[in-house]
């Protein structure tokens, strides 16, 4: 494996945005494999039957981040994967579903605010690692769910191209 660079960079337009739209999850046994090309998944085969599950988040309340970890005497390199979202209105079939996907290892996708889809786990998962339920005090405030997700991997998150993401719920 070569480490030469390949590129720099400039400061480009200013038309980018921040936060998430919409995750799409499915347990990790789910996605039988997937095919990258220059550091893009450009299919997804999921197990018979299986399809992803689709989580649209309240405006301004996800994100999703990764963090380089890297230990140069040991000469080794991997990446942190974190998710976290809110989900609103607390009851019983959401209750449900988050003891599933706290038991569960997970592929995600997530849906950006610049309409990219980001695969976060691809190898070794995501999992939910912690979060509340939560009432709220005031009249105004927030009553549900916060979810974190992290899990590690041996590469950052990867763009998962926009005709593959159109078939994640599809089984």
């Amino acid at each position: 494996m070569s480490c030469a660079l390949t590129q720099g960079y400039s400061h480009d337009c200013k038309d980018s945005a921040g936060g998430i739209r919409s995750v799409y999850m499915l347990e990790h046994t789910g996605v039988a494999s997937t095919t990258e090309t220059d550091g893009v998944i450009t299919a997804i085969t999921k197990a018979a039957g299986r399809a992803f599950f689709k989580y649209v988040l309240p405006r301004d309340t996800g994100n999703f981040k990764f963090t380089i970890n890297g230990n140069e005497a040991n000469g080794s390199v991997f990446y942190s994967h974190e998710l976290k979202m809110i989900l609103n209105k607390m009851q019983t079939i959401m209750r449900n579903e988050i003891k599933l996907l706290a038991m569960a290892k997970l592929i995600i996708v997530v849906e950006d605010k610049n309409g990219k889809f980001w695969m976060l786990g691809r190898k070794d998962g995501m999992h939910l690692t912690g979060g509340t339920g939560d009432s709220g005090t005031a009249l105004g405030d927030r009553n549900g769910y916060d979810l974190d997700f992290k899990g590690d991997e041996v590469e950052p998150p990867i763009e998962v191209l926009e005709t593959v993401a159109a078939q994640l719920q599809t089984a």
